[in-house]
């Protein structure tokens, strides 16, 4: 395993956990909602992260290194996994980054969420031209 994919062993803490206990308590009820929003979200980026981690090192390079199926076959069945990892974990830094600048309770978050987005278009369109592939042969 990667060594920067080490964190993902464990769950990470909430952001409650984190955040100053004075901080906690100026927060309104609205805002204390937004911030479980987006402790939800980095807590799902993170769980991808490992899902895609795992999906490669258990079956993708297994695969790959048996000689099992071949190139095509590999990347109709996990289409740019290496850059969807890539992405995710990415995605996931700047979530973290997020946090740790902001001392865990999370100012603004729109630039990063729109930078992730506009990114994932291409990968879609990727996924549906697969899709199409694998019902074109069955």
């Amino acid at each position: 395993m990667e060594p920067r994919l080490l964190e993902f062993e464990h769950d990470p803490p909430n952001w409650r956990e984190l955040a100053p206990p004075e901080a906690l308590s100026s927060l309104s009820k609205k805002e204390t909602k937004r911030q479980e929003v987006i402790n939800e979200l980095f807590a799902t980026e993170h769980a991808h992260v490992r899902m895609l981690s795992v999906l490669q090192m258990i079956f993708s390079k297994p695969l790959e290194r048996e000689g099992l199926l071949a190139s095509p076959e590999l990347a109709a069945i996990f289409p740019n996994l290496d850059e969807i990892i890539e992405m995710h974990y990415n995605f996931y830094e700047n979530l973290k980054k997020l946090r740790l600048d902001d001392n865990f309770i999370v100012k603004s978050i729109s630039t990063t969420v729109l930078n992730r987005v506009s990114h994932h278009s291409l990968y879609i369109v990727q996924f549906l031209f697969s899709l199409s592939m694998c019902a074109a042969s069955g």
